[in-house]
């Protein structure tokens, strides 16, 4: 979307011998008059003015050198015909035109019949016609007329003629000057006025044509409607759309992301909001590309522009770089194609922090803050978008451009801040804080800039020790969150975490020996848990681990020290050895506290294996004596059955 203005670079000006030492030297009044008839007759201007002398520097009498006025200045619109002035007594007055330059006005100077002293006034009229013209901010057809209104003097009254309703639509708007129905009335010191701006359009007197533009993978179907008359400018548009969508994609960076459906049209102020163009693609299989027939070729590029548009999230992205990718577009394109230029434009000086810059909303009868509020944000959009591609090159923006497409997701300013810096490797904090953020966020920024910086070191310390990114990466998806107090906290933690970090190694290097000395396989789940920034945890498996290798160790020496046939003759069916394996195997799956019990196991065996053997051998005499009674028993009860008479 671009915003229409009209440039007025001249002012109304007499050219005295000397220069007027007081305000109201001359006092100048004006009366001009519009007629606007399109397909009927050309636009016609008239100019009724009053010149009263009030400097006392031209006295007729004065003995010294005589000063008068013999001219005056006045801005007419570009590609003005039938250009004449007459004085107040019908005589015809000289009448020249300077220069065009880039605005909608020229200069034409008119030569008074007489000498103009103090005390005097001076009347003329000058009138000039409008046929067939197209000019920055101006055009003139059968069917459509964009023309900037223009009045001066210290007084001026303007009306403005145009059709009646039918079949027509007629907006006029007042600029600078208040209005009462179709006259407007305006007051200054010498100056020239944009009183207000006029467009007459036919909207059904439209003509169309359809063609198809290759970009890159895609085949874009495109229909273009203008209004009739306008064949040529038409054919014009569609070159600009065939040569320029292909580049405007290798300036982005990216492929086009769109549908293969597009909609180019001329539209009247209705149409466009009150801007000189507007791009919607509301729906996913179409998009709308509509511009001002009074719109330059610029303005036609940063509409196209737009339709790479859907990776910014902010307005200001979306302008600054539809402007920047144009003028771009403007200069790579081949000689002679972009034939017309906007008007120049002053800096804004409006002071807008482009965060604060609002959604687009209609300009029509829109109020002058609205306007210069509108201006600022183009105008300071694409100065710091210059800004930024000086700084980090336009290579840079393209990067970003890209990361963002393939992202799937458009960008606000602190994201897009995040990746500049990044992919453009500089910092550019202070350039966003002076243009885009409000002043509150210079706190935000300043503990972002230390969250960064703390990461970056603890990312350095980490690498060395070749621990995992797993903590750095979780500080840093605060970071870019804009969470810094959560970064911050978290970075905390992790430096006082790693304080105790050698000590740790050091105990894990010691272990590892000492489990290594007794046969041991230490299971890395130690090193995992430090390597994960899990020191306490670490901390934790590794005293479990310090005990079970120790419980390992001296269970193993029982075990294995020389026995008599008692202590062997105990630990028939207990052998240690094999709580000494299951200990090995805990251990080297890393389930400390279960090798430290089968250890221990082991070596309780060891122990008691002299008490072992006293049972096992009591148990025998038990079981041999309870064996002895039932044979006897046995033995006696066989006998008395052997004789049952025999006495008891």
């Amino acid at each position: 979307m671009t915003f229409a203005t009209a440039s007025l670079a001249l002012l109304l000006a007499v050219r005295p011998a000397p220069a007027a030492t007081a305000e109201d030297a001359v006092h100048i009044k004006s009366h001009v008059s519009y007629d606007v008839r399109p397909g009927q007759e050309p636009v016609h201007v008239a100019w009724d003015v009053t010149f009263e002398n009030n400097d006392p520097q031209t006295t007729a009498e004065s003995e010294d050198t005589v000063f008068f006025y013999e001219n005056l200045t006045i801005p007419v619109l570009r590609g003005a015909s039938a250009v004449s002035a007459i004085s107040s007594s019908g005589q015809p007055l000289a009448v020249s035109l300077g220069e065009p330059g880039r605005s909608a006005t020229v200069s034409a100077y008119v030569s008074f019949d007489r000498a103009v002293f103090y005390g005097e006034s001076y009347s003329f009229s000058l009138s000039y016609e409008l046929a067939e013209v197209r000019a920055p901010s101006l055009l003139v057809t059968p069917s459509y007329v964009y023309l900037p209104v223009i009045a001066g003097g210290d007084e001026s009254t303007v009306t403005v003629s145009s059709p009646a309703s039918n079949g027509w639509n007629v907006t006029l708007e007042a600029s600078q000057c208040a209005q009462n129905g179709t006259t407007f009335t305006c007051s200054g010191a010498d100056a020239a006025f944009l009183a207000a701006v006029l467009e007459v359009s036919k909207p059904d007197a439209t003509a169309s044509l359809a063609f198809d533009v290759p970009v890159g993978p895609k085949n874009i179907s495109v229909t273009m409607s203008y209004f009739q008359g306008e064949s040529g400018v038409a054919e014009h548009m569609k070159d600009l759309v065939t040569t320029g969508l292909p580049l405007i994609q290798e300036l982005y960076g990216f492929p086009y992301p769109g549908p293969t459906k597009l909609r180019v049209a001329q539209g009247g102020q209705q149409a466009v909001l009150g801007y000189e163009g507007i791009t919607s693609c509301g729906q996913a299989a179409n998009c709308s590309v509509i511009v001002s027939p009074a719109a330059d070729d610029i303005t036609v590029l940063h509409e196209l522009a737009h339709l790479w548009s859907g990776i910014y999230g902010k307005r200001w992205l979306s302008e600054g770089f539809a402007q920047l990718i144009a003028e771009e577009a403007a200069r790579a394109l081949p000689a002679g194609l972009v034939a017309s230029q906007p008007p120049e434009k002053e800096p804004s000086p409006t002071d807008l922090r482009l965060d604060e810059w609002g959604n687009v909303a209609s300009l029509i009868g829109a109020n002058e803050s609205a306007l210069n509020v509108e201006n600022a944000g183009y105008d300071r959009s694409l100065r710091f978008v210059h800004l930024l591609e000086a700084e980090v090159g336009g290579e840079a923006l393209r990067q970003v451009n890209a990361a963002l497409a393939a992202s799937g997701t458009s960008a606000d300013s602190k994201r897009y801040l995040d990746l500049i810096e990044k992919l453009g490797g500089k910092r550019v904090d202070d350039l966003f804080a002076k243009w885009v953020f409000p002043s509150s966020i210079q706190p935000v920024l300043a503990k972002r800039r230390l969250a960064q910086e703390r990461l970056q070191e603890l990312i350095g310390r980490a690498a060395d020790k070749s621990l995992s990114t797993d903590v750095p990466d979780d500080i840093r998806a605060n970071i870019d969150a804009w969470r810094f107090d959560n970064a911050i906290a978290a970075t905390d933690k992790a430096e006082s975490d790693f304080a105790g970090y050698e000590e740790l190694e050091q105990a894990l290097s010691d272990l590892t020996s000492d489990a290594e000395a007794q046969g041991l396989s230490l299971s890395p789940s130690i090193s995992d848990a430090i390597q994960n920034w899990e020191f306490d945890k670490g901390r934790r498996m590794l005293a479990d681990a310090v005990l079970a290798v120790d419980a390992y160790a001296s269970s193993r020496e029982q075990v294995d020290a020389r026995r008599g046939l008692w202590k062997r003759l105990g630990l028939v069916g207990a052998d240690p050895n094999n709580d000494l394996t299951h200990a090995s195997e805990a251990f080297a799956r890393g389930d400390f506290r279960e090798s430290l019990n089968h250890a221990n196991q082991a070596g309780a065996k060891a122990q008691a294996a002299s008490g072992m053997a006293f049972r096992k051998l009591l148990g025998l005499a038990l079981v041999s004596a309870v064996c002895a009674g039932g044979i006897g028993t046995a033995i006696w009860t066989s006998r008395k059955r052997e004789n049952p008479f025999s006495p008891v």
